[in-house]
């Protein structure tokens, strides 16, 4: 594509039929109203974001750097017998294990701390801050 000089530029809109020019502005507001939708988009998510960060907070006051949350862990179970150093035990064994997004009970408790996360540092002396509602606000995995 070979750039254009203004006087160019100019002389190339003159020529323009009304029915070109028409579609020429029509694709202008267009693209303007694209761009100030997804400006007033990132405005929001910048605002959202916002108001969870100063969550992110470990109980010692240092930025938080992993969380915690509960999953529903579905795996195959059988009566089995296991010998763990030499003593056998009976009892379940499990395997095939997938995660399930969301509890599976319809217990309100369990389902709304489903959607809480816990954070910390790392530090081993640390504990976890409980934040209600946090799963909801995990908007990518990297």
């Amino acid at each position: 594509m070979s750039s254009l000089s203004i006087p160019d530029l100019a002389k190339h809109l003159a020529s323009l039929t009304d029915a070109q020019a028409l579609d020429l502005l029509s694709s202008i507001e267009g693209l303007t109203a694209r761009a100030a939708a997804h400006k007033a988009a990132m405005a929001a998510a910048e605002a959202e974001r916002d108001v969870w960060a100063p969550r992110l907070v470990c109980p010692c006051g240092e930025p938080a750097t992993v969380s915690r949350h509960i999953v529903w862990e579905t795996c195959n179970i059988r009566a089995g017998i296991q010998t763990w150093k030499s003593v056998p035990t009976g009892g379940f064994v499990m395997s095939d294990t997938s995660i399930a997004d969301a509890p599976q009970t319809g217990s309100a408790a369990i389902d709304k701390a489903n959607r809480d996360l816990w954070v910390s540092c790392e530090k081993p002396e640390c504990g976890w801050t409980r934040i209600p509602g946090g799963r909801d606000a995990v908007v990518d995995w990297e």
